[in-house]
């Protein structure tokens, strides 16, 4: 059986390995120095002040997207380990540990393909960069603050393939998909879900 979706999905960020670099200004020093002067033949004071700021450029790596031939954004949704089968294979783990027996086998997931390997996103609003704060595991638990291509949203399809067997734990894994968080920084969400049988 066959299956496609077409999904919205929202704040989709980059990674994978991908890198760019992106030039970043650093103020290194930023003062205001006041000085007053009184003129002895007037007596009157005079003051000034002057504004000093020292800056630096460095490169940065941003992490982003692989694209296409059409220079659009790609992600690995299916295949084996994609991203998208390995959200199916998550929920099918939830569903079982909240006592769903009929999401016992470890097999439904093993049936289940996700069309095409590469999937192409068309982007419904333009790319940002943003910084997200990631604490080391180190003592005193130091913050980096990387950077990430994001797009806030973006449309695309995908063909679900599977054995007429296990349908129906198919049309609940893809409900289920409108409640949980997946992709690079589990920070992505299914705003609209469309299933085209």
């Amino acid at each position: 059986m066959e299956t496609k979706l077409d999904l919205v999905i929202r704040d989709i960020y980059g990674g994978d390995g991908f890198l760019r670099q992106m030039p970043i200004k650093d103020v290194r020093l930023s003062r205001t120095k006041a000085t007053t002067r009184t003129r002895s033949d007037i007596g009157v004071a005079v003051g000034s002040t002057m504004d000093e700021t020292q800056d630096e450029t460095r490169i940065d790596n941003v992490s982003t997207f692989d694209h296409d031939s059409q220079n659009r954004p790609v992600l690995r949704l299916g295949g084996p380990h994609g991203k998208l089968w390995g959200t199916f294979k998550s929920i099918r783990t939830n569903l079982y540990t909240l006592g769903r027996s009929d999401f016992r086998s470890k097999q439904i997931i093993e049936m289940l393909q996700v069309l095409p390997v590469i999937v192409s996103l068309e982007v419904l609003e333009p790319m940002k960069t943003v910084q997200l704060p990631q604490k080391l595991n180190t003592p005193g638990g130091a913050m980096l603050f990387p950077r990430f291509d994001m797009i806030p949203r973006a449309k695309c399809s995908v063909t679900l393939v599977y054995p007429e067997g296990i349908k129906s734990q198919v049309a609940t894994m893809i409900e289920q998909l409108k409640f949980v968080s997946f992709l690079n920084k589990r920070r992505a969400t299914v705003e609209s879900l469309e299933v085209l049988a």
